[in-house]
């Protein structure tokens, strides 16, 4: 009986033993999953204070962006009405157009006009033709734009154009030159390098070492370069973008591109960024879940589309 009643014993302190166990599992399971779950709440909340930061830093761009819009337009209105430019056209139009010392004297005005405006290039047109009929350019400005009648009444009516050279994006501001009847005279137009006039008020402003601001046009391509040309400038989906990789279609490539993914067809068929995407539809936003760049990098980020500017900048961080 003893023999009996000491296994009895042994295998009961055994039984207890595994349950204790058992339960010393359960117990550090749950442990776990609290720890687990704790994490995933502090990763949420670091996220969302991630993109709130970047929509904060997204409103500071837009009001320089939309300040310089709108500085811009202030000295086009003013040049427009200089009374000398308005006497000029005056004259030329009673002259049916034929006064050679009035067309000099046109150009010679928007030369000096161009140095105030701070712009690339600076043209006037008649009202009744889509060709200028005088222009001032820097250095290496590529011919004036031939405006469908379309788009010089969106001009005219104060509405942002954008454009292209090769593949640099161009901005064209407009305003009318009136005569003192309110009657237009011509139209002038200030044509601005995006990559020269806006870049350096978007190229220092973002959150960490991996953040980055860029401008996007209507139709999710890249109106300024990207930071990361370096590391893109290499592969052979971008090589037409040249090493700035201005013109680049904000696509997602499926896939990390930087870790050797293989996308499926050419890049004009990969699906708009989540950003870019929302950008061509004009709304803002911001995803703190995470979404594939043009890179297909997964990145936090946030957008901000502008209808005067006609334009958005996404900013985002990895």
């Amino acid at each position: 009986m003893e023999k009996f009643g000491l296994l009895g014993l042994l295998l009961e302190k055994n039984r207890l033993g595994r349950s204790g166990y058992l339960l010393m599992f359960i117990y550090l399971l749950a442990v776990l999953g609290v720890v687990l779950y704790g994490l995933g709440r502090m990763d949420r909340q670091l996220r969302q204070e991630v993109a709130a930061s970047l929509v904060t830093l997204n409103g500071s761009v837009r009001a320089s962006l939309e300040r310089w819009h709108q500085t811009m337009q202030r000295e086009l209105r003013h040049l427009a009405a200089d009374p000398a430019l308005r006497q000029a056209l005056q004259r030329l139009e009673a002259e049916e157009g034929r006064g050679q010392q009035t067309h000099r004297l046109i150009q010679d005005l928007c030369r000096t006009h161009l140095q105030v405006a701070g712009a690339e290039a600076l043209y006037l047109y008649p009202s009744d033709s889509q060709m200028p009929m005088a222009q001032a350019c820097s250095e290496g400005v590529p011919a004036p734009p031939q405006l469908t009648q379309p788009q010089v009444q969106r001009a005219l009516a104060g509405e942002t154009l954008l454009t292209h050279a090769d593949t640099r994006p161009l901005l064209l501001l407009a305003n009318p030159v009136l005569d003192a009847s309110g009657r237009p005279l011509a139209m002038l137009l200030a044509l601005f390098d995006v990559e020269d006039s806006l870049h350096p008020l978007v190229e220092n402003v973002r959150l960490g070492q991996s953040g980055e601001t860029y401008l996007v046009g209507g139709q999710g391509h890249l109106l300024t370069q990207s930071r990361f040309m370096q590391e893109l400038a290499g592969l052979s989906h971008f090589a037409r973008h040249g090493r700035q990789l201005q013109g680049l279609r904000a696509a997602d490539p499926g896939g990390n591109l930087l870790r050797g993914h293989s996308p499926q067809g050419p890049p004009r068929q990969w699906p708009l960024t989540q950003m870019a995407k929302a950008l061509s539809l004009g709304q803002s936003g911001m995803d703190a879940q995470g979404y594939r760049d043009y890179r297909g990098v997964m990145v936090i980020g946030a957008w901000s589309w502008s209808g005067p500017l006609a334009w958005g900048w996404p900013r985002r961080s990895t």
